[in-house]
């Protein structure tokens, strides 16, 4: 999930350190921009069901980035050999969503990186954090103290309600009545399956928790928000993906320069030999 600002100060940090001091104290779940891959993928298999947030994802390169998409969407690190070519064994797994927040669109950056980014995007749920109120630094600051001060309690009573096998089938259940709900609203396909689940998940966590009155957000307005959201997401999907023809109108493009284009055969009623009509 990234978080987009063009601008710096819209409070994308301060509510990524909102959302872990649900769990915990929000500098044990966060990770930063200069963090290498191998131990950020680490530290998320540290986590395994607890929320990992990166701040300050704009200096990341296309081809990172795509390849830490797709890992984090498998659930499980990087495989390795050891010392006798044999296969480790893989102890770093996860089932967790992963925040982000960057000042530029992680969309648009794998796009520019890639000529069919598709795989990719239906792996992103990107939003643009927009001035709805100015908060003054000292309130800033004030808040940020608070959350590292008392953070964890609320994760844990949610967690000791979650583990109870009556709980865990109503969830379940509640999951997958969202994820209908919102595959059909927003006409999502195949394709889009890891936006479902994710955001089904995100709202189903939402009613439960409005539910043991631990939020008192409006949660209709949020589920039709996130409709919203999906469909648009859905557009700008399709402007960033291209078709066959045009995959392979780009290839000629690309390799035009390249190409040594001769007649081979010549001509043999004129005696005409072969030649090069085009030299790279």
């Amino acid at each position: 999930i990234n978080m987009l600002s063009y601008k710096s100060g819209r409070g994308k940090t301060t509510v990524q350190r909102a959302a872990m001091s649900i769990w915990a104290k929000p500098t044990l779940l966060f990770s930063f921009e200069a963090t290498t891959w191998n131990a950020l993928l680490t530290n998320i298999g540290t986590m395994h069901s607890l929320p990992v947030f990166v701040d300050e994802f704009t200096n990341a390169q296309p081809q990172d980035i795509s390849s830490f998409v797709y890992q984090v969407s498998t659930g499980e690190g990087k495989r390795r050999l050891n010392q006798a070519g044999e296969l480790r064994t893989n102890a770093s797994g996860w089932e967790t969503l992963v925040g982000c927040s960057a000042n530029r669109s992680m969309v648009s950056t794998v796009a520019a990186g890639k000529s069919n980014p598709e795989a990719e995007i239906a792996r992103v749920i990107e939003y643009e954090f927009e001035v709805v109120s100015k908060m003054k630094d000292l309130e800033a600051a004030e808040l940020l103290r608070q959350l590292h001060e008392n953070h964890g309690m609320v994760g844990d009573q949610f967690a000791r309600w979650l583990v109870k096998p009556q709980n865990q089938q109503y969830a379940r259940e509640l999951v997958l009545k969202l994820q209908e709900h919102i595959t059909t609203r927003a006409n999502l396909s195949a394709v889009h399956r890891f936006w479902a689940q994710g955001m089904a998940c995100i709202l189903a966590a939402g009613l439960i928790a409005k539910q043991l009155e631990f939020i008192s957000f409006d949660m209709k307005n949020l589920t039709a928000w996130t409709v919203r959201k999906l469909m648009t997401m859905c557009s700008t999907a399709d402007e960033n993906t291209m078709s066959l023809t045009e995959m392979f109108g780009q290839l000629l493009t690309d390799m035009g320069p390249n190409l040594l284009v001769t007649d081979n055969w010549g001509d043999l009623r004129t005696g005409r030999a072969a030649y090069v009509y085009r030299e790279p």
